[in-house]
């Protein structure tokens, strides 16, 4: 989630005028979640019946929300010549009547706490399988922690590079951790 978070904030450092409202809106919606996960310490067989947790996740349902989430999307296949898939909506019934779990949802109050999940295994592991999902390969628990962690030393070691460079280095990565 950190990883997804941070990618977020960065976005949002450069992004054009045009998609900004938009990324606000999804980095607030998954800021909820994150803290959402972090009142429970990412321990999952307590976020299934959580009522923050079930709340945060009910927010990414919101209209507003995909509809952001498609203005991106769009916005990353014609811009960045990149398809980002659609998640599945939990519910189409009254989810955009539901309250704000939280509060104060500031991003810039959580970024700073969510980092330190970028090293645990459970982040690596989330991060990989979404990374290799939106290549259409499955992966077992240990590969998607390759894979994650391929990506996120990648990510912080700041060596510049094309777009056509890292999706080969993505492409790369799955392979070998899959293979």
């Amino acid at each position: 989630m950190s990883v997804l978070l941070l990618s977020v904030s960065r976005m949002l450092e450069v992004a054009p005028s045009d998609i900004v409202d938009d990324l606000e809106i999804v980095e607030r919606s998954y800021s909820e979640v994150s803290v959402a996960l972090q009142a429970v310490a990412w321990d999952t067989s307590i976020a299934d019946s959580d009522p923050l947790v079930a709340q945060a996740l009910q927010v990414l349902s919101r209209d507003e929300v995909i509809e952001s989430m498609a203005t991106l999307r769009d916005f990353f296949s014609t811009e960045c010549d990149s398809e980002l898939k659609a998640l599945p909506r939990l519910d189409d019934g009254a989810a955009t009547t539901l309250p704000t779990p939280l509060a104060n949802t500031d991003p810039d109050e959580f970024i700073e706490s969510t980092l330190d999940f970028d090293g645990e295994e459970s982040a690596l592991r989330s991060y990989g399988t979404y990374v290799a999902d939106q290549y259409g390969e499955a992966v077992t628990d240990e590969q998607a922690s390759c894979i994650g962690l391929a990506l996120v030393t990648r990510s912080e070691s700041n060596v510049p590079e094309t777009p056509s460079q890292y999706e080969s280095f993505v492409i790369d990565t799955i392979a070998r951790c899959v293979g």
